[in-house]
């Protein structure tokens, strides 16, 4: 069985994964985000207006449906620009049969992390 570490040595570890991931995310950031595959860029507005339309119902069957029942009409490829982003960025799922579903959870995050009975290894 190996020693615990001290609290130095997993702290320098996890700033090491840190870079070493951000450095991944970042190579995967540019490769999905390329200036020359993005046609239109969305406002502000049209962003928070998928995000909550996909936060309030929970989850959508289909891309198509989703699009549907948007306040207002926005461009296919714009549409899925948002989506690649919401869902690189931690907030949604798509699902294998395109089923999209509402995942971002701050507060119970927050409520796991809070627990003074975890322990880190």
């Amino acid at each position: 069985m190996e020693p615990p570490l001290s609290l130095d040595a997993i702290q320098s570890k996890a700033i090491y994964l840190c870079i070493i991931s951000t450095d991944i995310v970042n190579n995967v950031v540019d490769f999905a985000f390329k200036t020359k595959n993005i046609l239109r860029y969305p406002r502000l507005d049209t962003l928070l207006m998928v995000e909550k339309a996909i936060h309030d119902a929970g989850e959508y069957p289909t891309k198509a449906q989703l699009l549907r029942n948007l306040d207002k009409k926005i461009m296919y490829q714009t549409f899925n620009l948002i989506l690649d982003y919401l869902e690189y960025s931690g907030k949604i799922h798509v699902g294998k049969d395109g089923r999209i579903v509402w995942i971002w959870d701050p507060e119970g995050v927050a409520k796991v992390l809070s627990n003074k009975r975890l322990v880190v290894r």
